[in-house]
């Protein structure tokens, strides 16, 4: 991080929407290349540096990180707890207001829980929703960046058999 800088991206879009009846927001942003380039390095060093807890989620194959990445101090982390912080306060005024629900206290902060997943070819995730957190957590928010390499050959299959989770 040294050599590079990173620049705060810039919203290009929000858009928040009721749909099933539950109020989304999706927000895009702009000047994230340096960014998500950082994000992406990281990412693969994690994957060699630290545990792999695939095995206990529903992962099929490729790694998942410690349920605590937002913890990390490396500046593309930081960036990204940011502007996922931002997203958020901007979000949950709007949730509040379209569910009528009484406005929280000024001093609410929400908690971010986060991990990363690093997916190739054949790597599977299961739908499926996070009980534990489902009490407190009225949102969710996912950061999506496609790496410019081609995926590695897909393995076999065929070893996934009886790994299945509900």
């Amino acid at each position: 991080m040294q050599d590079e800088k990173i620049r705060r991206p810039r919203v290009s879009k929000t858009v928040v929407a009721q749909h099933f009846p539950t109020v989304l927001m999706l927000r895009e942003f702009e000047g994230s290349d340096a960014l998500n380039r950082k994000l992406g390095q990281l990412m693969l060093r994690l994957e060699t540096e630290t545990t792999n807890i695939a095995s206990r989620t529903t992962n099929i194959g490729g790694f998942h990180s410690e349920t605590n990445l937002f913890s990390r101090t490396e500046p593309e982390l930081v960036a990204l707890r940011g502007l996922v912080q931002q997203a958020v306060d901007d979000y949950v005024p709007k949730f509040v207001a379209a569910n009528r629900l009484a406005a929280p206290s000024t001093g609410m902060k929400m908690r971010l829980w986060s991990w990363g997943i690093n997916m190739r070819a054949g790597d599977i995730n299961f739908q499926h929703v996070h009980p534990e957190r489902s009490a407190a957590s009225t949102t969710s928010a996912c950061h999506h960046a496609r790496p410019a390499a081609p995926p590695r050959k897909a393995p076999s299959c065929s070893w996934i058999r009886g790994r299945g989770r509900t």
